[in-house]
């Protein structure tokens, strides 16, 4: 089995989480949280699950970095980027983790999430997805240069 404290660290990075109210949303302890993320001791099947719920991925891609995406889901195509070329899952996990960063981004992905149910992680990328796939500037707009926004 993989190292799974780095994956771990990793969803509670994204859901931007302490470790104490990471650990309150599993039902355990700080210090047994903090002890998993540090790589002491093993993840029993119900934390393991109960991380996968609250981070919306599947209890394989927990236990070994591969596996099925969130649970329920078929494995959608990978999604091509840039002329056509398949963007890692390390990099799409990334951008996810940036664009959780922008509080702008993050407090649209929680409206996303409470209105449509999904997890807020899942809404992030919709919103990453959604922002490759914009239209082009028009001429117009590169004419007047990207600064001039909102400036008559």
């Amino acid at each position: 089995m993989a190292e799974i404290s780095p994956r771990l660290r990793q969803v509670r990075s994204v859901l931007r989480k302490s470790q104490r109210e990471f650990a309150a949303l599993l039902g355990i302890s700080l210090s047994h949280y903090s002890k998993l993320e540090a790589g002491i001791g093993g993840v029993s099947d119900a934390v393991l699950y109960a991380v996968a719920a609250q981070a919306g991925v599947s209890p394989e891609w927990l236990k070994t970095g591969q596996g099925l995406p969130p649970a329920g889901q078929e494995a959608p195509p990978r999604r091509q980027v840039r002329r056509g070329a398949t963007a890692p899952p390390v990099e799409c996990i990334s951008a996810v983790i940036a664009a959780a960063e922008r509080p702008e981004l993050r407090a649209l992905a929680e409206k996303m999430s409470a209105l449509t149910g999904v997890s807020v992680v899942q809404a992030l990328a919709d919103l990453l997805l959604a922002s490759r796939r914009s239209l082009p500037l028009t001429e117009k707009d590169q004419q007047e240069g990207s600064g001039d926004v909102g400036k008559p």
